[in-house]
């Protein structure tokens, strides 16, 4: 029997008094991990945007300016090729 399983039995057998309470708890945690999915699933998202596409949020970068670097970006982009 999996946990999903074992949680669905224990919360058949609470008494009807505390189902508020605990519907209050499981509210709570479900709530903290969609925001720490959330979060945790944005954060890898941008990362590996910044990885392929290295002129995403260039402006924020403060690595200067793109028409300085562009051989280095397209570089990274298309792969070195003698120059």
């Amino acid at each position: 029997m999996s946990s999903r399983d074992d949680v669905h039995r224990l919360v058949d057998q609470l008494d009807e008094s505390v189902l508020p309470d605990a519907e209050r708890q499981l509210r709570q945690l479900t709530q903290r991990n969609r925001d720490t999915a959330s979060a945790a699933d944005t954060a890898a998202a941008v990362a590996t945007l910044r990885q392929r596409l290295p002129w995403i949020g260039s402006i924020h970068s403060g690595r200067g300016d793109l028409a300085e670097r562009s051989s280095e970006i397209l570089s990274n982009e298309f792969g070195a090729r003698d120059r």
